[in-house]
């Protein structure tokens, strides 16, 4: 035979289990939360690691292009066509 619980011991016991379901489903969705900021943090480093890293590549690039330009077209040569030096000097005169 079967003993009928009281109405409000039978809803303490739902509300209980709703309350500790409750409590597990907000610790889950703080650490879901907090590992979705980690990661969107970290991409965001990623990305801002990669994006310095091609900037600096990029000026170097320039940099060595620009130098390299200079360097061999900015040459002024030492010896004119008629062998005589191109460059005078204030005291060779």
């Amino acid at each position: 035979m079967a003993i009928k619980e009281a109405a409000e011991t039978e809803m303490a016991s739902v509300l209980e289990e709703v309350t500790a379901h409750y409590a597990a489903m907000v610790e889950v969705l703080v650490l879901a939360f907090a590992l979705a900021i980690f990661e969107a943090i970290t991409f965001f480093a990623f990305v801002a690691v990669v994006q310095f890293a091609l900037v600096a590549l990029r000026e170097a690039i320039i940099i060595s292009a620009v130098v390299s330009i200079r360097v061999h077209v900015c040459r002024r040569p030492v010896v004119n066509v008629s062998g005589r030096a191109a460059i005078s000097h204030p005291r060779s005169a």
